[in-house]
């Protein structure tokens, strides 16, 4: 008797896992991005992936960016199973000042339930008073006027700190422009690094930005806006 209860069990509960991950369902890895310290009047941009882990088509019905400084371009509504794409976030940050924590959120056919992201930003005036990391530009223009390509360009990250700090690049999803910068900046110590224009981009305008993570006893974030625009007739 217990042999048989045991087993119808252990089959119930295996139907019941199947049913649990039937249909359409989804995984975002980590909903959170903290673009850390990024200066007024600036234009930054994430990549969160959505990724379909059940056995029938998710589909992204609702998106809401949660204000006007947030937008969320869709090229496509439709995840394959074991498919990923890629959620586009750009957030100005206008006249903002101080934290900010913006939280978009999205719907799905998986169910009723809303998925709320968040991204946070502090926001600031000028890099002048900062402390321990300054990032000169604030802004790096890389762009075209002309015939002559331009696809190169250079910006310096300050330590004013009294730690070396280890430099991680945190959005790994460089979108237009690949970067090359050293992994550690000592005490009072400014190193240079460089971008440069993926091919598939020299022909096109883009608002981007790309993320550092700078570790020591504290972690402290920055964010490096990208900017491009091509004018070769100019």
């Amino acid at each position: 008797m217990w042999k048989i209860t045991r087993q119808f069990l252990l089959t119930a509960i295996l139907l019941g896992a199947g049913q649990v991950w039937a249909g359409s369902q989804l995984e975002i890895i980590n909903p959170t991005m903290n673009f850390g310290k990024v200066t007024q009047h600036k234009t930054v941009t994430t990549d969160f992936w959505i990724k379909s882990t059940g056995d029938d088509t998710l589909k992204i019905t609702t998106l809401w960016s949660g204000c006007g400084c947030t937008e969320i371009p869709l090229a496509d509504s439709s995840i394959a199973p074991g498919d990923s794409i890629p959620l586009r976030i750009i957030f100005s940050t206008g006249r903002f000042q101080g934290l900010v924590n913006k939280r978009p959120t999205v719907r799905t056919n998986a169910s009723d339930e809303v998925i709320k992201l968040s991204i946070l930003a502090d926001v600031i005036f000028s890099y002048d008073e900062e402390w321990p990391v300054v990032l000169r530009p604030d802004i790096l223009d890389v762009s075209q006027f002309g015939e002559k390509t331009r696809r190169l360009a250079k910006f310096h990250i300050e330590n004013r700190g009294d730690e070396d700090l280890k430099l991680t690049v945190v959005d790994t999803v460089l979108k237009s422009f690949e970067i090359r910068i050293p992994d550690k900046i000592k005490a009072g110590e400014t190193i240079e690094g460089r971008i440069r224009v993926r091919d598939e981009a020299l022909e096109l305008d883009f608002n981007e930005s790309v993320t550092f993570r700078l570790e020591g006893q504290k972690s402290h974030y920055y964010t490096l806006p990208i900017w491009r625009r091509y004018r070769p007739e100019q």
